[in-house]
């Protein structure tokens, strides 16, 4: 089901990623109005045999996630992913409370058309806006997938307590990051999921996602470019995108004092990704327009990085720049006084690389008392 349930007030499922390149897992534990990440684990996808089975990838490699790590109860809350889940703006109708989950079910399956077959499907209310703004956002999943992925996890001893969506999961991070002054509520802001072979875009009002869409770029396909531009192998390119980053000190590129000083190396990075920078940079700009054509007289405030692409040096800033806002990883909210989600030191943190298995869990969390 789509639904998020509220077991245990004080120690979350496991949160369950299960992404297309790895699996990904982790525990969370209230203390207060903080929340503790205290366990994590990942399972590569790709060591895994190409002859067998994508099913039996996945049980394989969520039977070793899981064992690594040395998780407590056998709740889990897992997420699906963009493409599996389609998401549909909608406007919900006048009807009474207890047909409206049939209402809006019917007319997501609508949207989506016969494609994905019978459908799993949840809803949530967008904060008012404009007139003729849409009044809700639907989401709708194949039913064999849902039971499917359900399936998978009891057969290895756990009990799947709900089926969350990636938008929903790295919204919620993004909230808790920000658990912003009572005069930010009001902001737009959003998260930019930069995974490996894809990107996606979630643009929240007050705490709700209200538009999610497919982003240009992917933290593979970026070391894949920095490789053939400097003639060196996937391994190195992904520890020069880390270390070096791009150089951003040509005029009109960068006006941040945080910027690092303009290398030879980072200019042939910069050089080799430019296009595609460009190309996500307008493309959220797009975005950030048509959220605020919907919801006039708010304002965009900040825009949270997370996924591995996330790692490459500078980015923030190029974003920054291009975007005329605040633009940080995930990590360097830890650093703000108000930010809710903290990490043990058994953990360490790398919660661009977890945030989607850290949304999860906190939705089996009660947030609020």
């Amino acid at each position: 089901m789509i639904q998020m349930l509220r077991p245990s007030k004080c120690l979350s499922p496991i949160g369950v990623d299960l992404g297309e390149t790895a699996i990904r897992a982790c525990q969370i534990v209230r203390h207060g109005r903080e929340f503790v990440v205290t366990k994590m684990a990942k399972v590569d996808l790709s060591k895994e045999s190409k002859d067998t089975a994508r099913a039996d990838i996945e049980k394989q490699a969520l039977q070793r996630c899981i064992e690594m790590g040395g998780f407590k109860g056998r709740s889990a809350a897992i997420v699906l992913h963009t493409p599996d889940v389609r998401l549909h703006a909608i406007e919900l109708p006048k009807a009474e409370a207890n047909m409206m989950d049939s209402v809006v079910h019917f007319e997501i399956q609508r949207l989506t058309g016969q494609e994905l077959g019978d459908l799993e499907t949840r809803y949530w209310r967008l904060p008012a806006g404009a007139p003729n703004s849409p009044t809700g956002m639907g989401a709708a999943a194949s039913l064999e997938l849902v039971t499917s992925r359900i399936n998978s996890c009891e057969r290895i001893g756990l009990d799947c307590l709900c089926v969350d969506v990636d938008v929903a999961a790295v919204s919620r991070v993004g909230a808790m990051l920000r658990s912003s002054p009572t005069e930010r509520t009001r902001d737009i802001w959003g998260v930019l999921d930069l995974g490996g072979r894809s990107a996606r875009l979630t643009i929240c009002v007050d705490d709700v996602p209200v538009n999610a869409r497919p982003a240009s770029g992917g933290g593979e396909v970026w070391t894949e470019q920095i490789a053939s531009a400097l003639d060196i192998g996937l391994g190195s390119a992904e520890i020069h995108k880390r270390e070096h980053g791009i150089s951003l000190s040509t005029k009109g590129e960068h006006e941040s004092k945080d910027v690092a000083p303009k290398t030879e190396l980072g200019e042939i990075m910069f050089g080799a990704l430019r296009i595609e920078l460009h190309n996500l940079a307008s493309e959220i700009k797009r975005s950030f327009e048509y959220v605020l054509g919907c919801y006039p007289g708010r304002k965009v405030s900040d825009l949270i990085l997370v996924g591995g692409g996330s790692g490459l040096s500078n980015l923030n800033v190029f974003l920054s720049d291009a975007l005329g806002i605040d633009v940080r990883s995930a990590a360097d909210y830890l650093q703000d006084s108000g930010c809710q989600i903290r990490f043990s030191s058994a953990t360490g943190h790398c919660i661009e690389d977890f945030s989607t298995a850290i949304g999860a869990a906190l939705g089996g969390l009660r947030l609020n008392d």
